[in-house]
């Protein structure tokens, strides 16, 4: 086929594509008619040429097909002796080892792999990435079988529209041919896009370019999603909801109702963030203690608190459409009235906030801020701080400590065992998370009800 396209089999994309569009013209049929006598096809001819050209780029049409076009001339035996390029696929030119989850059915997955095979059992793609130093990342769709659910853990599983909000693809990534379109044939992913997505990242972080933008934010809700949580669709700074799956059975409802119940409110994270990036040690002490840390430097009477933390867990509206985490009010230098008492007593955070427009380079914890689209903000990497915390909960907490629900930095746990040593884990591994993404720790407060 690459010969009809008058292309080599090495080609780039854009090099296949340039050269089909050129044949295309040379010989359609209606153009004929108007080329030079010494160069003009016949009808009949002209049609059968075009014919078959358009056959033999509709088996490279898409990276998808074009992988499994070329694994079919790596495995024939009539071209066993011609220069070939290896069926095993190389990575992306950068980012992890990866793999496209094309449709899954009752019997097993099936995977695409860039440049390589594109029916790839979940066993052959494991071994496939058996070399890589990360966990290999597999991007689709969530699965509707338990089973394929639970297999997908032996990998970091992406969904298709959380990594096109958070990455931040130029266009959006979606199927080839639009809804009901036929995904062996079309290809669900548009790789080149998550290509230049990822060559983005590794210029703006050479030392990190193994790794997907944001991978801490995905594979947590990822995770999530494969445990069987309904979250909802992440703004570009990560998770704002999630509820636990519901019981199968009335026994399992009233098992569940008879265990208590522990309430935890986060430190404001959005001025966390601000006291980490404006060095304000008053601030960070404070937050040492959590809000009743806060409270104490402030001097606030009850109803001046309840009012500072509505206004520091306000919402706002962003251009994507989504809605941001609690924790977002300080982004782009607006002061929530209601959080000024609180603010005036930390100063050197104060003055930082009013002259927010100045933001580092990167997060706290080292991604780069302007990756994702319009993800430069405080608000921002407050809600990345808080999927970060999120993150440490769910990594071996104590038994029978099970997530319920969260919606921004308020999380529900319900304790199947004793709560007092649940509620000492949870204050500790907070304590921590802060410690290791701020510099400094901040204790949560942990209700139980």
């Amino acid at each position: 086929m690459y010969s009809v396209l008058g292309a080599e089999r090495a080609a780039s994309w854009n090099e296949l594509r340039r050269s089909y569009r050129a044949r295309a013209r040379e010989l359609h049929p209606d153009v004929q008619t108007h080329r030079p006598t010494p160069s003009r096809l016949e009808p009949a001819r002209a049609t059968a040429l075009f014919t078959q050209l358009q056959a033999a780029w509709s088996l490279v049409a898409t990276p998808e097909r074009r992988a499994a076009y070329d694994l079919t001339l790596d495995r024939s035996p009539v071209l066993a002796g011609r220069p070939r390029r290896s069926a095993v696929a190389p990575r992306w030119s950068a980012g992890p080892v990866a793999g496209v989850l094309l449709r899954t059915g009752p019997g097993d997955l099936h995977i695409a792999i860039p440049g390589g095979g594109w029916n790839l059992s979940l066993a052959e793609f494991l071994g496939h990435a058996g070399s890589a130093r990360i966990p290999p990342l597999l991007i689709g769709d969530l699965p509707p079988h338990l089973a394929l659910r639970q297999a997908l853990l032996a990998v970091d599983f992406v969904e298709r529209l959380r990594l096109t909000t958070m990455v931040g693809l130029e266009e959006p990534a979606e199927y080839r041919g639009g809804a009901g379109a036929d995904l062996d044939d079309d290809g669900a992913w548009k790789l080149e896009q998550l290509d230049r997505a990822l060559q983005k990242w590794a210029r703006a972080q050479p030392d990190r370019r193994a790794e997907l933008p944001y991978a801490a934010d995905l594979r947590l809700m990822g995770q999530l999603s494969l445990a069987g949580y309904e979250i909802n669709l992440p703004h570009p700074a990560g998770l704002f909801q999630a509820l636990e799956p519901r019981p199968g059975d009335r026994r399992e409802a009233r098992r569940r109702s008879a265990q208590p119940v522990l309430e935890l409110r986060l430190p404001p994270l959005a001025l966390a963030v601000a006291a980490s990036w404006s060095g304000d040690q008053l601030a960070m002490a404070a937050l040492e203690r959590g809000w009743d840390g806060l409270t104490a430097v402030a001097g606030l009477a009850s109803a001046e608190l309840v009012a500072a933390r509505r206004a520091l867990e306000a919402k706002r509206a962003r251009r994507d459409s989504h809605e941001a985490l609690p924790g977002s009010a300080l982004d782009g230098g607006q002061l929530p009235v209601g959080a000024l008492p609180l603010l005036r007593a930390l100063p050197s955070t104060l003055a930082w906030v009013a002259e927010v427009g100045r933001l580092p380079g990167s997060l706290p914890w080292g991604d780069p801020v302007s990756v994702s689209g319009e993800d430069q903000l405080l608000g921002d990497a407050a809600a990345r701080l808080g999927a970060r915390v999120l993150d440490r909960l769910l990594r071996e907490p104590p038994p029978g400590l099970r997530l319920v629900a969260m919606s921004g930095s308020r999380l529900r746990f319900r304790a199947e065992a004793d709560p007092t040593e649940a509620v000492a884990w949870l204050n500790q591994a907070v304590s921590d998370a802060f410690k290791v993404h701020l510099g400094f720790p901040s204790a949560p407060s942990v209700t139980e009800g």
